[in-house]
């Protein structure tokens, strides 16, 4: 291979930066699809940098520096393609290299559970009684938590619509009532992971049991504007949830700063900007650079590290997604760690059997009825 080495400088942190040029036929080989060979094979390490916080700013400003790069290439209408005409290759060099998100249609047939046998009867088959965390607030500095299980959010939810589910005489209590409260960010049930398939555009390792989680929440409820340090896919099983996307150079715009060393988040609500206040904001939505896309079931997004988002779940009913962040992969800023360890899935994703689908979907069919 032929190569170059780059030591870039941001300010008093550094970040350190092969290139190499490549070309078809150049390719490391792994279990699941080719990584080209332009892809590094060595992330920065924090023990490099004095803390997370440096290397977190290191990084970050290595992918806004990518993305002002590609900005006419990536801040446009976001494409659509089909899981079954589209390849790992084409995904690492036209999407990833670049940092541009794409919207991937179809992406759950091949699950041994796909998006049209998902339900939340399903979810309160493999959750249970298990502990369930819940938030809800305008920004990450003013947000509320609490843990309960998970019957007893659905439960509540039940009880503050009637037009979501069918009704039902429960007594209600002012907390109970509260739909505003979003079932974010919590770990899958190990039950449920063999019904579920993990993206196979990056290498199977990169997908972590414990950076995958699960979202369930009501119409109305979401995530306020922010950006994560990690490549992601986001797979949307039940309702719709609406996107607006907005590139990483566009940082100071939004008024971003860090809030975890994975985590950068804005005071914006992008969907009412004060333009007194953000007049920066504001004109990156009268130049068209703040983009949206509404995720139906079956439907994956891949979000690329750095890019900032918010969410909005649309449908009367509870919505459902699951994401799959990729470890230590930044596929804009060509980084993608060979190796990070055996998986750490408790069991094999994917592994479930046409009976087991059957005997599942019959069991819920009968607790349906009885």
């Amino acid at each position: 291979w032929s190569r170059r080495w780059i030591y870039g400088s941001y300010g008093t942190e550094r970040i350190f930066r092969m290139e190499t040029f490549f070309s078809a036929s150049n390719k490391i080989k792994t279990n699941s699809c080719s990584i080209p060979a332009g892809f590094l094979d060595r992330i920065p390490r924090e023990r490099e940098f004095s803390s997370s916080e440096e290397y977190s700013s290191a990084v970050n400003k290595a992918l806004e520096e990518e993305s002002r790069k590609h900005s006419e290439r990536i801040e446009r209408d976001l494409d659509v393609v089909d899981f079954f005409k589209f390849s790992a290759e084409e995904f690492l060099y036209e999407y990833a290299a670049l940092g541009k998100p794409l919207i991937i249609k179809n992406s759950t047939t091949k699950w041994p559970l796909p998006s049209k046998f998902w339900s939340i009867e399903l979810l309160e088959r493999f959750f249970g009684d298990s502990e369930y965390v819940v938030r809800k607030g305008d920004d990450y500095t003013s947000m509320q938590t609490r843990s309960e299980t998970f019957t007893s959010y659905i439960a509540s939810l039940r009880k503050s619509s009637f037009n979501v589910f069918e009704s039902q005489d429960l007594d209600c209590t002012t907390q109970e009532i509260d739909a505003s409260w979003y079932g974010a960010n919590n770990w899958i049930p190990p039950g449920l992971i063999p019904y579920i398939d993990i993206p196979k555009y990056y290498p199977s390792w990169t997908s972590r049991m414990l950076d995958t989680k699960i979202w369930v929440g009501p119409e109305g409820t979401g995530a306020h504007l922010h950006s994560d340090m990690h490549d992601n896919f986001v797979v949307q099983l039940i309702g719709e949830k609406r996107f607006t996307l907005i590139a990483p150079h566009h940082r100071a715009s939004l008024g971003a700063t860090s809030f975890t060393s994975n985590l950068m988040s804005s005071p914006i609500d992008i969907h009412n900007i004060e333009a007194s206040r953000y007049p920066e904001a504001a004109l990156l939505k009268e130049k068209g650079k703040i983009f949206e896309y509404t995720l139906h079931p079956g439907d994956a997004l891949y979000l690329p590290a750095g890019w900032f988002h918010s969410t909005r779940n649309l449908n009367s009913d509870v919505c459902c997604s699951i994401n799959f962040w990729q470890a230590a992969c930044y596929g804009s800023a060509r980084v993608i760690v060979p190796n990070i360890g055996p998986p750490d899935w408790i069991v094999k994703p994917g592994s479930a059997t046409k009976q087991d689908v059957e005997t599942l979907l019959a069991s819920i069919r009968n607790s349906q009825n009885s």
